[in-house]
């Protein structure tokens, strides 16, 4: 028989740029073996890794050496599983600082609100994410701001909360990012 050709996220003929820091995650982990992970977002000069602690608060003020940094490190939420693609959850949560002033070229993930610019988007829609063995490549579909009130932090809803949790953050995009 034959099968349906699938649906592409992609433009057909586009080339998806691949990337490998497998080399900077295992370095990283040598150095701190709270290092779960390496964040590469081209297009907000991200390219680091990414820590993990049993407290959330932990890294809040310690860079990815363990010593003291106003601005913090990239670290996961503590109830994200993070390992190779097969383990890593469906929502897994990065956090890192951003200055209140939202300079697109300020500190950390105040780099990010230059993809408040859907032209931006456009020119750098990918997000890289090395984790054990794999290097995933995340197409940018939604971005907004959000508080507190937006329990954004579920690492794998299922049925009803993960339809709930796609259309209310669909609700919150303020792009239209897919053509």
């Amino acid at each position: 028989g034959t099968s349906a050709p699938q649906p592409s996220a992609t433009p057909a003929g586009e080339v998806i740029p691949s990337v490998d820091r497998q080399a900077e995650l295992a370095e990283a982990r040598a150095k701190n073996p709270d290092t779960v992970a390496w964040l590469y977002i081209p297009g907000a000069e991200v390219d680091d890794p990414v820590m993990q602690a049993e407290d959330n608060g932990y890294y809040l003020k310690l860079d990815e050496n363990g010593e003291y940094a106003m601005w913090g490190c990239y670290y996961a939420h503590c109830e994200n599983q993070i390992g190779g693609r097969d383990k890593l959850d469906k929502n897994t949560t990065i956090f890192g600082h951003s200055a209140s002033n939202c300079d697109p070229d300020g500190v950390r993930f105040t780099k990010l609100y230059r993809y408040m610019d859907a032209d931006f988007v456009k020119e750098n829609p990918y997000i890289y994410l090395s984790v054990d063995g794999d290097d995933l490549i995340f197409q940018i579909t939604a971005l907004f701001i959000t508080d507190i009130e937006f329990d954004y932090i579920n690492p794998n809803p299922i049925g009803g909360e993960l339809t709930d949790f796609f259309q209310t953050v669909e609700g919150k995009t303020g792009l239209t990012l897919m053509a």
